[in-house]
């Protein structure tokens, strides 16, 4: 089971249309590589990556997707909404207060998201309801489910518009003014609604469960200010994690009795003394206190551990090692953790998500370069870890989702996989956010039906040769293209060495980012 795409309707940046991102169907994450596979990655063929420039939506994915799979149900806020589509919703509300149309008329600002799951006959479909599978059909399968959110009281939301038409219409100013006015008191009325959320099936209408049971999400974050001791406490939780077994669970068992009844004692003095102060400030009904030792195995892996970190033949300081170093060292950590705590085939009746999000932050290029095959190795050597303790993990089937504007991360995915596969572009458009799916297919397709099958094979064969000697060549320069504001294709070293002094002369020009 896993999530095929994600369609995001007015949320935010995105819009109705170009809205769909695409996700990799994810590989057996396994501690043993095939023979003769040692080069052979284990995480790019489950990641899918999603790029583009600052504030092209690519945060905007994990915010939808955290925010479609909460237990709580949260509400949106008004920022939520996409606010060229608020605008244009100002203009239909317009024309209905001007026609003095029917409350009833008035169109609610809807969100909508759809998510389109994958599943097969050996997946277990508790948490998809309102679907039927063949089990002797080995075949996959997708089903689509709708999420949205809108005002749930009609009546009193277009009362609302109408208090704000009536208010606005008094006020001064010109007519821009008065449509900020409107577009304030919109957000205003929508930060102050309850909201109706609804789960249907798209295939038939149907009402579908809520997706918080049928997709889990782990996010590691962008770590644009690391915190103090940040390596001490991820791996505080991977050591804890350690003795979670059933081994472990009498662990410091007779020595916490001891230290606790030594701690009850001692401050049984301490105990009377303040027990007695309290008495002289209210003698009658006054409060009481009972001092005891409350030491446990959870607070002696937390507090109790000291971590040291060698470099070489010496014993460092955390906050000596480099930002980049750090970084790194904290998602694989995180990482680590998430292996440590992965119920074993679990991805038969949920979609299990790994979000990392920008991971470039604080790396330098090369560090950059091999972050992939640096988490492959970490990967594999936890699982090998995992399946000689006694937890006994064999694989790990999570889809893994990469956010970066880094062209050296992209490099290292195209790469890794030797394709342009599982790769969204974020673009903006028209001042909305556009996703661009990568595909091999794409480069590879027949644009004519007349052509005989010789001569479609033919051509089939040289875009081959064309996509892998493209795949060769893109390296780092390449992969910078999806960065920039514009292309200028040279032929020549010596136009390529000119064309920069040229574009630092034009005002214009030298104001964008042109590869």
């Amino acid at each position: 089971m896993y999530l095929e795409s994600l369609k995001i309707i007015n949320y935010r940046r995105f819009g109705e249309k170009d809205n769909i991102v695409y996700f990799v169907n994810p590989k057996k994450i396994s501690h043993s590589r095939e023979k003769n596979s040692t080069k052979q990655s284990l995480i790019s063929p489950s990641t899918t990556l999603i790029i583009g420039k600052n504030n092209a939506g690519k945060t905007t994915i994990t915010n939808a997707l955290i925010f479609i799979t909460d237990k709580q149900k949260k509400w949106p806020k008004s920022s939520d909404f996409n606010v060229y589509y608020l605008k244009n919703l100002i203009k239909t509300y317009k024309i209905a207060y001007e026609n003095k149309e029917k409350s009833d008329v008035i169109q609610l600002p809807k969100l909508e998201f759809i998510v389109k799951v994958n599943y097969s006959a050996e997946d277990l479909t508790t948490n998809i309801s309102g679907i039927s599978i063949n089990s002797n059909d080995s075949s996959e399968e997708s089903i689509e489910k709708k999420v949205t959110y809108e005002p749930k009281e009609a009546v009193s939301f277009n009362e609302g518009i109408k208090a704000i038409f009536e208010e606005t219409e008094k006020s001064d100013g010109d007519a821009s003014s008065k449509d900020h006015l409107l577009l304030e008191k919109l957000c205003d009325l929508l930060d102050n609604c309850e909201y109706k959320i609804t789960y249907i099936n798209v295939k038939d209408g149907n009402e579908s469960n809520p997706l918080h049971d049928l997709i889990s999400i782990k996010t590691i974050s962008a770590n644009r200010h690391l915190n103090e001791n940040v390596l001490s406490k991820v791996f505080q939780r991977i050591v804890s994690s350690q003795f979670e077994d059933i081994n472990s669970e009498d662990l410091f068992k007779d020595d916490i009795e001891t230290i606790n009844k030594t701690i009850t004692d001692k401050v049984q003095t301490k105990n009377e003394s303040v027990s007695r102060i309290l008495k002289k400030i209210e003698q009658n009904n006054h409060v009481d206190m009972k001092l005891k030792g409350n030491v446990s195995k959870k607070t002696i892996l937390k507090s109790f551990i000291k971590y040291n970190f060698k470099e070489g033949d010496d014993f460092i300081p955390e906050d000596q090692f480099g930002l980049g170093y750090v970084n790194l060292l904290n998602i694989i950590g995180e990482i680590i953790y998430y292996i440590d705590t992965y119920e074993e085939n679990c991805h038969q009746s949920r979609i299990n998500l790994l979000i990392i999000e920008e991971p470039e932050i604080f790396m330098h290029p090369q560090m950059q370069e091999f972050f992939i095959s640096r988490i492959d190795n970490a990967i594999h050597e936890a699982l090998e870890v995992a399946k000689l303790s006694s937890k006994s993990k064999n694989s790990l089937h999570c889809q893994i989702i990469l956010t970066t504007h880094s062209s050296h991360i992209v490099n290292s995915k195209v790469q890794s996989c030797k394709s342009f596969n599982n790769i969204n572009y974020l673009t903006i458009k028209d001042k909305y956010t556009v996703a661009i799916p990568l595909d091999d297919n794409n480069i590879l397709e027949e644009n004519s039906k007349t052509e005989t099958e010789k001569k479609k094979k033919k051509k089939k064969k040289k875009k081959k040769n064309d996509l892998l000697f493209l795949i060769k060549h893109i390296k780092y320069k390449v992969s910078e293209l999806f960065f920039s504001d514009a292309v200028i294709f040279v032929e020549g070293v010596t136009e390529e060495a000119l064309l920069p002094y040229y574009l630092e002369q034009n005002n214009i020009l030298n104001n964008y980012h042109i590869s």
